[in-house]
Order: structure tokens, then C-alpha cells, then sequence
């Protein structure tokens, strides 16, 4: 699937030759928003076929049985971009992006976790695995825990998952590298945002919760994501260990602006999430 800017539409030579090489339609946005879809007349006859009208329906059905499992839908993975959350006032600001189809891989039951990511994400890739093992050489240095992890992802295209994980006193930490958070019924993914987390080390997952409803297992959204991707938006939810905690942080670069100079502001600001949780359990 390709997304074009509604400003490509002014070549038309290249339109065509997109279109054909594509084999599906091309999606044009206004604004970072969907607007059009284009496409050939031998594609358009064939999504019209009866089988892609089948394909349809079971995609309609994983939909309803992700939201029956957890009461949310996937939603879509935004880059953030500074300049467009600037002039944009919408709540979801910064610059969408291409999100992967929809599917029961996108949603894990066992954990109540949803996986959003780029289908194209190589250049956000790349810088992601920069700043993290810039963070994870910095946190080894500087600091003393039990243990620090260099979350590496999964090997398909939930690789984009990475993290840096600390152990201390019964609970872990997490620093990743773009925010979820939901906004109505969906769940969305903010890519190049940081986003902090904390569990108990008992929990091992984040599945543990008091007043779980009866007949799901899991209640993850009352843990895990603010209902917003600005900066300073925390969530806190009791389990049957300690607390839960996600906190976007203020403050701090994003993932695609870190360098050398500022590694510094975003470990101070993890330690001072790890030393806060720490000081409140004093």
C-alpha cells in the first residue's frame, strides 16, 4: 500500500506508473489525513471480485473480536513531527503515518498488548537502534542496578518494539521508543516519542490487576497507556504486587533528534522517573 500527499496528484505520468506498479490502490492525504484513493481500472475490477469482498468481511471479524476480547480497536501509527504539532490543534497533531493492516497478529491476548507499527520503517529503525544503545552504553557507565536490558524486539516486523529495561528493588523499568496511548475506543502509536514504564518484577507482565472483569484476562489499557501522547500524561494503576506506571516525560528530545549532547537528558529524566517510584515507596 502506498501513500502519496495530495500535491503528487499534479503528475500524472507518475500517478499512472505508481498505480501499475503498486497493483493496488494508492491512498493520497490532505494535511497528513486520508483523503482519496486511486487506482487502475484493472484493479479496480479486481477488488471488486467477489473473493476480495470475502477478504473484507473476515477483516471485519478479526475487528470484532479484538474489540470483544479488550473493548479497543488497533488505531494508527503516527511519526511525530515538531512543526506539525505546532500548527495542528487536533488531538492526534503530528503527521500520520502508514499503519500495517489490520490483524489478530497486531493484538496479543496473552499480555492484552496491541503491536502498531510502520509497514515501511527501516530509516525509523535504524535511528531508533542508535538512540538505544546510546541510552544502554550511558545507563551501564553512569549507573548502578541490578540489571539493565537491551530489549532487541522480535525478528518480524514487531521489531520495532526495542526498548531499555532496568531491574531494581522488585520492579522494572522500561524506556521505549514511541508512546502508545489510547483516544476513544482505539489505540494508537505515537513512533519517535519516549515513553516510561514500571511494573512490579512479580507481575512479570502487566496482566496482574485487581478488579479484573470477570471472564477477560487481561485489563491493560487501565494500566498501561495515557489517554493522550503529550508530554507529561502518567497513568497509574494498582496490581496485586505494587503499581503500575506509564509516564510520557517532559522535557526530553525526540528519539529522531537525540545526539551525543542530549543522551544526558534523556537517562536523567528515566532515573528521575526510576528515583521518583523509588522515593514514594519510602
Amino acid at each position: 500500500m502506498k501513500i502519496i500527499p495530495m500535491r503528487d496528484l499534479k503528475n500524472t505520468v507518475m500517478i499512472e506508473a505508481l498505480c501499475e506498479e503498486e497493483s493496488s490502490p494508492v491512498f493520497v492525504t490532505k494535511n497528513g489525513y486520508g483523503k482519496l484513493v486511486v487506482m487502475d481500472l484493472e484493479c479496480f475490477e479486481r477488488i471488486t471480485k467477489e473473493d476480495y469482498k470475502r477478504d473484507m468481511y473476515m477483516l471485519r471479524d478479526v475487528y470484532e473480536k479484538i474489540e470483544n476480547e479488550c473493548g479497543f480497536l488497533p488505531g494508527n501509527v503516527y511519526v511525530y513531527n515538531k512543526e506539525i504539532e505546532k500548527k495542528n490543534t487536533y488531538f492526534e497533531s503530528p503527521e500520520r503515518f502508514d499503519s500495517e493492516p489490520i490483524g489478530s497478529a497486531l493484538y496479543d491476548k496473552n499480555t492484552g498488548n496491541f503491536h502498531l507499527v510502520p509497514r515501511e520503517y527501516d530509516s525509523y529503525l535504524s535511528q531508533i537502534v542508535k538512540a538505544r544503545d546510546a541510552i544502554y552504553n550511558e545507563l551501564i557507565k553512569n549507573h548502578d542496578f541490578d540489571k539493565i536490558i537491551k530489549g532487541r524486539g522480535n525478528k518480524n516486523a514487531l521489531q520495532l518494539e526495542k526498548y531499555v529495561g532496568v531491574e531494581k528493588d522488585g520492579y522494572i523499568y522500561l524506556l521505549c521508543f514511541e508512546r502508545l496511548y489510547t483516544h476513544k475506543t482505539n489505540v494508537h502509536c505515537m513512533l519517535g516519542l519516549f515513553q516510561f514504564y514500571s511494573y512490579p518484577k512479580k507481575d512479570k507482565n502487566i496482566n496482574i490487576v485487581k478488579g479484573e472483569p470477570k471472564g477477560r484476562k487481561t485489563y491493560f489499557t487501565d494500566i498501561c497507556y495515557p489517554n493522550s501522547f503529550r508530554d507529561g500524561k502518567k497513568r497509574i494503576k494498582e496490581s496485586l504486587n505494587g503499581e503500575h506506571i506509564v509516564l510520557n516525560p517532559k522535557n526530553v528530545p525526540s528519539v529522531f533528534d537525540i545526539d551525543d549532547d542530549n543522551i544526558s537528558k534523556v537517562c536523567g529524566a528515566f532515573i528521575d522517573f526510576i528515583n521518583q517510584k523509588e522515593n514514594s515507596q519510602a
